[in-house]
Formats: structure tokens, C-alpha cells, sequence
């Protein structure tokens, strides 16, 4: 099931983007997007990964999004990551609206352990 999911993917082209931050199992995995809001790419990772999952309103929205947590996963963070890919250098920050969660450096500080060949900058 999650054997092939890489535990980030990684941005094609510098930029900004929104990311989300997700434990599932205990394992951390980081997921990048440009266009979509934070919910739909948690609802992507949960789909990809064939996570059923509950919804509830979203805070600012109002809206269905998938819920911060559930059946062996958890949304520790969400924001916004600047990211230069010739350098591969990522400034995290902001938050997400409708969760009304922050960047987790926990989860920042799990992922580079495992993906050393980029730098996070504060």
C-alpha cells in the first residue's frame, strides 16, 4: 500500500508553494503543491495512499475538507514553503486557514534526517 510513496515530493521548479505535513503510521511525509489548497492535498496523500477518511467543516471556509487525523494518520502541519530547487533550499512558513495549523519544525526536523540533500532555512 505505502511502499511505493516516496516520503516527499519534491517541487519540479522553484517557486512557492503550499505544503503539507503528514505522519502516517509514525512514518513523516511532506507533500508540495502550487495550485491546490492544503485540504485537497491531504485528500490527494489520503487517496493515493487508499486512507479512508472522515470529513469535517473547514474553519475559515466552511466547507467539507478530510480531518486532521484518523485511521493511522495524522496532518501535524500545513503552510507555505518558498523553495529554489537549483539549490535546494526551502524556507518554510505560514499556516493553514482552514485547519488553523502552523508549519510542525518537528516534522521539518524528521524529514531532513531523511532527505539530507536539501536545506531547510527558518
Amino acid at each position: 500500500m505505502i511502499s511505493h510513496i516516496p516520503t516527499v515530493n519534491w517541487p519540479p521548479e522553484p517557486g512557492e508553494y503550499k505544503i503539507v505535513q503528514i505522519y502516517l503510521e509514525e512514518k513523516p511525509y511532506l507533500r508540495f503543491n502550487k495550485f491546490l489548497f492544503h485540504s485537497h492535498i491531504l485528500e490527494d496523500f489520503l487517496n493515493e495512499t487508499e486512507i479512508e477518511f472522515q470529513t469535517v467543516l473547514g474553519k475559515e471556509s466552511s466547507l467539507p475538507i478530510p480531518a486532521i487525523q484518523g485511521n493511522g494518520y495524522h496532518a501535524s502541519g500545513m503552510g507555505k514553503a518558498d523553495v529554489n530547487v537549483e539549490e535546494r533550499k526551502i524556507r518554510f512558513y505560514g499556516e493553514s486557514g482552514d485547519y488553523g495549523i502552523k508549519i510542525d519544525r518537528q516534522h521539518l526536523d524528521a524529514i531532513r534526517r531523511l532527505e539530507p540533500d536539501w536545506t531547510f532555512e527558518d
